[in-house]
C-alpha cells in the first residue's frame, strides 16, 4: 500500500524550458523508496512541438487542445491521478531523490493524515535559500501562516487521494491557487502536517508569472474571497492588513504599467478604514503621476477607467 505515487506536471510546453521539464520529469522518475509516475499537463499554443520530446516510457502525457491557466491545468491532472497518493510540481522545478518518501513515511504512520507539507530550497543564481523559512510553526495556526506566507507550494505537498478529491480543485483560481488551496483545506479542517525538511529545489525563472501583473490581480481576488468567509477576529485583522497591502502592490504595478484609472481604483479600495493613513501618502505619487496627463487630473479617463470599464 502507498508504494505509488502520481505527481502532475504543469507545462506550457516553451521549448526554451524543454531542459529543465526534462529535469522535472527525471526528479519524479528518480524517487528512492517507491514509484513515481509524471502526468504532464501539457498546455499552450503549440503544445504539439514539445510533445515528441515526452513520449518516453512511464511518462501520461496528457495534450490540452487550448491555452489554459495554471488553475485550470492543476484541475485537469487532479482528474488524471490514478494512484492512491499525488502531488504537484512545476516545470522549472526538481525534487529532491528524498521528497516523497518523507511525505510518505508520515502517511503510511498515519492512515488518517490528508496531507504532508514539506518546505525546498529557493535557487536564484548562486542564492540557495529556504523557500518557506521555519515552515513547521505554522503548524499550530495553519490559517494565520497562509496570511503571513502561504505554507503551501506547488511541489511541496503529499496528498491522499481518497480524502483530498477532484472536487477541490475544481474551482481553484487561474492563479494564487495554492494559497486558495491551503486556506480552503484549513477551513475544512483537513489533516495536514507540516514538517520542516526541504525536499525539492524551486528555481527562480525569468517570465515567471508569480512577478506578473496578473499574479498581484489574482492575490487581490483570493484575499477577497477569503475575507467572505467567517473568521476569528484576530485572524480577520491580519488578513485585512494584507488585503490591503495586497491592494497597495496592485497599484503600484498598475501605476507603472500606465494604467493610472485601475491604479485609482485600487489605491482608493486599500484606503478605506482601518487603512486610510498607511497608504494615504502613496496618493500624492498618484497626483503627480497624473500631472504628467495620465492620472487623476484626465478626469474623464479616470471616471471612466474607476468605473470598471477599461
Amino acid at each position: 500500500m502507498g508504494q505509488h505515487v502520481d505527481v502532475v506536471i504543469r507545462t506550457t510546453g516553451q521549448h526554451d524550458r524543454l531542459e529543465s521539464l526534462r529535469r522535472a520529469i527525471a526528479s519524479v522518475q528518480n524517487q528512492h523508496g517507491l514509484t513515481a509516475r509524471p502526468i504532464v499537463v501539457l498546455t499552450g499554443h503549440s503544445p504539439g512541438l514539445v510533445a515528441p520530446a515526452l513520449s518516453s516510457p512511464g511518462i501520461s502525457l496528457h495534450q490540452l487542445r487550448e491555452p489554459t491557466s495554471p488553475g485550470r491545468a492543476a484541475c485537469v491532472g487532479r482528474n488524471l491521478v490514478e494512484a492512491d497518493f499525488y502531488a504537484f510540481l512545476d516545470d522549472d522545478d526538481e525534487l529532491l531523490p528524498h521528497a516523497l518518501a518523507t511525505g510518505m513515511a508520515i502517511m503510511r504512520s498515519d492512515p488518517a493524515m490528508d496531507l504532508v507539507v514539506t518546505s525546498g530550497y529557493w535557487v536564484s543564481g548562486n542564492e540557495h535559500l529556504i523557500h518557506v523559512p521555519d515552515i513547521a510553526r505554522h503548524q499550530d495556526d495553519l490559517l494565520g501562516g497562509i496570511v503571513e506566507r502561504c505554507w503551501l507550494t506547488s511541489c511541496g505537498g503529499l496528498y491522499r487521494a481518497s480524502s483530498i478529491s477532484r472536487e477541490y480543485f475544481d474551482g481553484l483560481p487561474d492563479l494564487c491557487e495554492w494559497t486558495w488551496l491551503a486556506f480552503m483545506l484549513a477551513i475544512e479542517g483537513r489533516r495536514i502536517r507540516i514538517v520542516d525538511v526541504p525536499t525539492y529545489n524551486a528555481y527562480d525563472t525569468p517570465r515567471s508569472q508569480s512577478k506578473s501583473g496578473e499574479f498581484l490581480d489574482a492575490v487581490v481576488n483570493v484575499l477577497a474571497a477569503m475575507r467572505a468567509h467567517p473568521l476569528p477576529n484576530a485572524m480577520r485583522e491580519r488578513l485585512e492588513r494584507k488585503y490591503r497591502a495586497a491592494l497597495h502592490d496592485a497599484a503600484e504595478h498598475a501605476r507603472q504599467a500606465g494604467q493610472p484609472g485601475k491604479a485609482w481604483r485600487l489605491h482608493l479600495e486599500s484606503m478605506k478604514i482601518p487603512s486610510t493613513l498607511r497608504y494615504a501618502a502613496y496618493t500624492r505619487k498618484l497626483l503627480w503621476h497624473g500631472g504628467r496627463g495620465s492620472g487623476f487630473p484626465a478626469a474623464a479617463g479616470f471616471s471612466r477607467e474607476a468605473s470598471g470599464n477599461d
